[in-house]
């Protein structure tokens, strides 16, 4: 990796983010990591203080609050040593979707990207491990310092044929991405391809965690500015609620039963124009909607087969629904308007495994809340989990006028119908 990393002259981040971000504070932050791992907050921080008495108080708290920040991202797969921010945590890209997004970009050809809001440096971090080269900005001082400390912490990665001539260089650029002038420089650089992830959160003031922004033109930088990057090459991240427009390709990426973003891609990279990709555990697999979509109609079916099933919210969204069911003998979607598959059978693969929530129907019940009520006492039934998400009925509210408790081992599943909607009392099927 190359080390041409210093940040361009700006104002100076303040003294703790400057010491945090150099090499002096390396053995501190893993002693604190130590003790925190292995005493209580109040006990670690006591004993980091009887060690380090010639740090003022403002400094230890500083490392202490690093350690632990550290501590969290190692329990969500990143890598050891890394600085970051509460913020840029919570909002930061996941370790599978930046390693996923780094791999299609340099499969499709890239060498070199200019990620416009690098932040913390997850997806830059992504894209040298890659062996693609990267031009990293951020507007803020401290966040940058952390951003070239996390950039140079990377170590060759085993993608990277030392022996040829590519091995990825990296720099650290201060400055407003939506600046004219600062783009007119980075383009003169001529990137491979550029990357966007603009902020999507609301601005707060009180200290506590900002309402997601659904506007796109309220994101920073606003979609707008993104569309304006066209027709370069540009990869972009978006809220999974987001829908593209025909000019990009889009993924929608699950982690563990959770869609976190919408990947998109202004030229072909996917195996599909929209597409899921999925994992579970670990394990990996793509859902992808077939070129000829539009011909395809799955027009659902009021038989109810002996069981229901759940897919991933990624494939749904993503349009790929139909392609899924295509897959499964005998399955069809339970209504037009409806997420739900309805099967005979499932196979119990690895794939069906990741993509799927399988169901045995028990019976068919009334819907409206009164009529359930009374459909669950006649059972007995006391305690259920309700999948709501198709007709998006407020569980808790629901659950209340059922008088029921929670239990993962039977379920009411509600499905969207043209006439309103069904429910069906099920058991869970285990792979």
């Amino acid at each position: 990796m190359g080390k041409d990393g210093a940040m361009d002259p700006a104002s100076p981040p303040d003294s703790v983010h400057v010491w945090l971000a150099s090499p002096a504070s390396e053995s501190a932050r893993a002693e604190a990591v130590d003790l925190l791992s292995t005493k209580t907050p109040i006990a670690a921080a006591t004993a980091f203080a009887h060690t380090h008495p010639h740090h003022s108080a403002t400094y230890r708290a500083a490392v202490l609050g690093a350690a632990a920040l550290d501590i969290a991202a190692r329990g969500k797969g990143y890598p050891p040593g890394l600085l970051w921010t509460r913020t840029g945590q919570e909002q930061s890209t996941g370790p599978l979707p930046a390693a996923r997004r780094a791999h299609l970009l340099r499969a499709a050809g890239i060498r070199s990207v200019v990620d416009l809001t690098a932040g913390l440096g997850m997806d830059s971090r992504a894209m040298l491990e890659e062996g693609i080269s990267v031009t990293s900005v951020e507007a803020d001082p401290a966040t940058a310092s952390f951003l070239e400390h996390n950039l140079a912490a990377v170590e060759k990665s085993a993608a990277v044929d030392t022996e040829l001539l590519d091995v990825p260089t990296w720099q650290v650029m201060l400055g407003n991405c939506t600046d004219p002038q600062l783009v007119d420089e980075l383009n003169r650089r001529q990137p491979d391809a550029w990357f966007i992830d603009p902020a999507r959160r609301a601005t707060a003031h009180d200290g506590h965690r900002t309402r997601p922004e659904r506007d796109p033109e309220l994101w920073s930088p606003p979609w707008s500015f993104v569309e304006g990057l066209l027709p370069a090459k540009v990869a972009a991240k978006a809220a999974p609620g987001f829908s593209p427009g025909p000019q990009w390709h889009a993924e929608w990426v699950s982690v563990n039963r959770t869609v976190v973003e919408c990947a998109l891609y202004s030229w072909p990279v996917l195996e599909g124009a929209r597409q899921a990709a999925v994992w579970l555990d670990g394990w990996q697999t793509i859902v992808a909607l077939p070129a000829d979509d539009e011909s395809q109609s799955d027009t659902g079916d009021a038989d109810i087969e002996d069981l229901l099933l759940e897919v991933d919210a990624a494939v749904v969204t993503s349009g790929a629904l139909f392609a899924l069911a295509n897959e499964i003998p005998g399955s069809h979607r339970v209504d037009p308007l409806s997420s739900w598959l309805t099967a005979p059978q499932i196979d119990r693969t690895q794939r069906n495994r990741a993509l799927i929530r399988a169901f045995r129907v028990i019976d068919e019940v009334p819907s409206s809340p009164k009529r359930l009520r009374e459909a669950l006492r006649a059972r007995g039934i006391t305690s259920i989990a309700l999948k709501t998400g198709d007709v998006r009925i407020e569980a808790g509210r629901l659950r209340r006028e059922l008088r029921v408790g929670d239990d993962d081992s039977k379920a009411v599943v509600f499905t969207k119908t043209e006439t309103g909607s069904r429910a069906f009392i099920v058991e869970r099927v285990r792979f």
